[in-house]
This record gives structure tokens, sequence and C-alpha cells, in this order.
């Protein structure tokens, strides 16, 4: 015999809840997400499962991994992926926007599949806010729930970032290419960052700065203004911004219209209905 329950609910741009199932037997409660449930639901997201209580066998993309009481683990929403559910268990969920969590750590899907404890320093904040702001949905002001959705996306791409890097695996020009990226992003605000800026500021020629870019694909001022536009999307779907000349200025671009236009082009939409209309 089988019980279930699930819930979600709301929590500034966020969604965030419990599962609890438990078997009278000793079969596993088995999930498949498959290609059909993609192409019906479109759900642009990543979902976080930390376990409270028993087990799980989570795969995707080829990856497996069983997480166990006090682990969470990330899974996306746009892939398929099979979950099996052992004994009395428990877990409590957040759905996070594909956009947001992209924005704040470019590397996640590295992160997919890949179990982290409660033991460890940023590990501990994230189970706390997992474990906690399904009971702070409470909370009668809007702009409270959207500062602590906010705060917790940034501890969470904080600690998948770090646990990426742990996994070690990365030569010497993916941990440099990393290096420069992580100034980039605390650099986006500066509208005069050039190629022989970074190049001066990270202690490499212009030549060696695109040829780590050029791995990827691109270039350091191509990245540079993607990230930025992925940056004022976030901002301004979260309304960590007031209008839009802000998040232009906040984010490195000097001349409004052209920001506009930049954004539009792609992401589909103006950035004023992404601040008024949550698109």
């Amino acid at each position: 015999m089988f019980n279930g329950d699930s819930h979600l609910r709301s929590f500034g741009t966020l969604f965030v809840g419990q599962v609890a199932a438990s078997t009278s037997n000793a079969d596993d409660v088995v999930l498949d997400r498959r290609n059909a449930h993609i192409l019906s639901d479109k759900r642009d997201e990543y979902t976080i499962f930390f376990v409270s209580r028993g087990r799980m066998a989570f795969e995707q993309m080829g990856r497996q991994a069983t997480v166990l009481a006090g682990q969470f683990i990330l899974a996306d929403h746009g892939r398929p992926w099979r979950f099996a559910m052992s004994g009395d268990y428990a877990a409590a969920t957040m759905v996070i926007p594909r956009a947001l969590l992209d924005a704040r750590f470019e590397d996640i899907r590295r992160a997919l599949v890949q179990p982290i404890t409660a033991d460890t320093g940023l590990g501990r904040i994230v189970c706390a806010y997992l474990s906690g702001m399904a009971d702070l949905t409470a909370m009668t002001e809007i702009a409270g729930r959207e500062v602590l959705a906010s705060s917790a996306l940034d501890v969470i791409a904080t600690t998948f970032e770090q646990h990426v890097g742990a996994m070690g695996n990365l030569s010497a020009q993916e941990s440099k290419l990393r290096m420069v990226k992580q100034y980039l992003r605390r650099n986006l605000d500066n509208p005069d960052l050039s190629v022989t800026v970074i190049s001066d500021e990270q202690g490499v020629t212009p030549r060696t700065l695109n040829r780590l870019f050029a791995r990827d694909g691109t270039t350091p001022i191509k990245w540079l203004w993607e990230q930025r536009l992925r940056a004022s999307h976030c901002a301004l779907l979260e309304s960590r911004v007031q209008n839009v000349t802000q998040a232009a200025f906040e984010f490195g671009f000097s001349d409004v219209s052209h920001f506009s236009r930049a954004f539009k082009k792609a992401f589909g939409v103006s950035p004023r209905e992404v601040l008024y209309r949550g698109c």
C-alpha cells in the first residue's frame, strides 16, 4: 500500500514545499519524468530536493546518485529523470525558474545530480533555507518574500559553484577561465571593461584571454554582455530594481535605448514587460 502527499506554495519568485511518501511493502515508489511530460508542461525550471527522512535514488543525464537524509540534490525539469523513494520518505523542495539560477552560476549543469550534505558550511545554510522557507510562506509582506528568495538563490548558487570547484578535474586553462569569469561577474557594473583592461587585471595577455574564451566558442566581450543581460533580466524579474534605467546602469549599460533593444533581442520581451508583468 502506498501513501503520499505533496504541496508547493509560491515564495517570491520561487516555489517551496514538501513531499512525503510511505509504503507498506519493500517496493520503492518510482516516478519518471519523460520527454512527453517535458513537451506537455514546458516547465523551464530546476528543483532542489532536500531529503529529511528516508532516501531517494535519482537518475538524470546518465548520472546516478543515492541521496540520504541530510543531503540535497539539484534536478533539471527540462531533461528526463527518474527517482525512487524508499520506505518512509520526506523531502523539502524548492522550484527555481531557470533564468534566475543560470544568471548566478553559468556552469550549473555540472552541479546536477551531485548530492551535497548539510554538514558543510554553506550546505548547512542551504538546508536551513530549504527546510524553513515552507514555514515562511505565511509572511504577508510580498517584498519580504522577494528579498529572502533572492538571498536564498545567492547562497544556493554559491554553494553549487564551490561544490563543482571542489570536484576538481579542471585543467589550468579551465581554472583560469573560471577566475576571469568570476572577476567579470563582480564587475558587471563597470562600463569601461575592455579586453585590455580585463587582461591587465587578470595578469594575462589579450591573446591568451581571447583563447580562454574561444574554448567556450565565444569572446570575452560577447560573454560579458551576455552576463550583463542575464543579470539585468534576473534583477527585473526579482524586482530588485525600480525601473528600466536603473537596470541598464547597474549592469554596465550607458545607453538605455541600446539596453532595451539588446534585451528584447535576447529574451523576446522588453525589460519593461519583465519588470511589470513578470514575463
